[in-house]
């Protein structure tokens, strides 16, 4: 089976599992980029005003909030004959859908085409879906912001993971939020 059908088949069964019927909240994109971690706020989810200005965003395309994965990418997805099934849902939240784009797209960084392929195939998913947004153009033309969203979903997350781990085990996660950082300085040092 292809990389392309593969994803195809894993998005629609995402979908068919995660994307309400009805919406769960339409107050916003999802759970706050900023959390307490006990008396004190982490630095690490303070988002900058170029952070904040996507999250309104994306917010605005009108992605319902749902049940994301946040951990969605080949790895996470087994294949049983024409079957899809989405593994490891550990880090499954609710939020917005585009936090599930982006870690896929990090497992195919540097294969332009796949990309292309995967976003594609998530926006054609997402566009069919009830109470998913109806502007496949202005969700296309928010790539950039997706991603920025998603890359900033991922550095809080594996925030939030260090700090629950037993000092003695952190190394298992350390360089974790490493790549979502450099996608977040790349898409906003080009957004600038």
């Amino acid at each position: 089976m292809t990389w392309t059908r593969s994803w195809r088949l894993a998005v629609r069964a995402g979908r068919s599992r995660t994307s309400p019927r009805r919406s769960l909240s339409r107050s916003g994109p999802g759970p706050s980029p900023t959390r307490r971690t006990g008396s004190r706020r982490s630095a690490a989810c303070e988002p900058s005003a170029p952070t904040r200005d996507a999250a309104e965003r994306v917010a605005a395309l009108g992605f319902p909030a749902t049940i994301v994965h946040g951990d969605f990418h080949p790895g996470n997805v087994a294949l049983a004959g024409d079957e899809a099934v989405i593994i490891d849902w550990s880090d499954a939240a609710i939020g917005n859908p585009a936090i599930d784009l982006v870690t896929w797209l990090s497992w195919s960084r540097n294969e332009p085409d796949e990309q292309r392929v995967a976003t594609d195939a998530w926006v054609d998913a997402w566009l069919g879906a009830p109470l998913g947004p109806n502007n496949p153009d202005a969700v296309r033309a928010a790539i950039d912001d997706i991603i920025v969203v998603g890359a900033a979903y991922q550095v809080v997350s594996y925030d939030g993971i260090l700090r629950a781990l037993e000092p003695a085990t952190r190394y298992t996660m350390a360089g974790g939020a490493t790549s979502y950082l450099k996608r977040l300085e790349e898409r906003l040092g080009a957004a600038t």
